[in-house]
């Protein structure tokens, strides 16, 4: 199954159980990317480009969504930074280029994603960031080819390690279809 080439189209990121299933909150945690695979073998590398690397949400949306899964200390503490800073917002800043490495067996095709620059997520009170998280994720993908060889569907983690300490993200999906 041949995919080198070029290719279009993007992955869903849940910012913290933000997405609900509406098709209007799902476009909205779909982040478009370009992909250019090579293929030697078995063995795929490749690039990535994120086409929108900036997105801003109300961190209230975001935190509201999130607190039945914090104990109640971090409840606490985070309803009150929202009385303290009621028009703060969540940014994820990423670099936009990444290079990508992995094996295709069949129509089975697996990578990893690391991004070329650093990759920051912020909580932001108007123009003045309150935290920042400089990350250098590595993602690992992973999802299989359609008969045609036209569309790659799947899904994606961020692991542990990558999050600086924090837990992993949950598995998530990524649509690709040829240029």
């Amino acid at each position: 199954m041949g995919i080198e080439g070029h290719w279009v189209g993007h992955y869903v990121q849940e910012i913290y159980g933000q997405t609900t299933g509406t098709s209007s909150d799902r476009e909205e945690n779909m982040f478009p990317v370009e992909v250019w695979f090579e293929v030697d073998g078995n063995r795929v590398t490749g690039r990535m480009k994120d086409l929108n690397p900036v997105r801003e949400w109300p961190y209230a949306d975001v935190l509201t969504s999130n607190l039945k899964s914090m104990n109640w200390i971090r409840q606490r503490k985070a309803r009150q930074y929202l009385l303290d800073h009621p028009s703060s917002t969540y940014r994820i800043s990423l670099f936009p280029d990444s290079i990508l490495e992995g094996t295709i067996t069949g129509d089975k095709v697996s990578f990893t994603k690391t991004y070329a620059g650093p990759c920051e997520y912020s909580f932001c009170e108007g123009d003045v960031e309150q935290v920042t998280r400089t990350l250098n994720q590595l993602i690992q993908y992973t999802g299989r080819v359609n008969a045609e060889g036209t569309a790659i569907v799947g899904a994606y983690e961020i692991p542990a390690s990558a999050l600086t300490g924090s837990k992993s993200h949950p598995t998530q999906t990524f649509e690709l279809r040829r240029a």
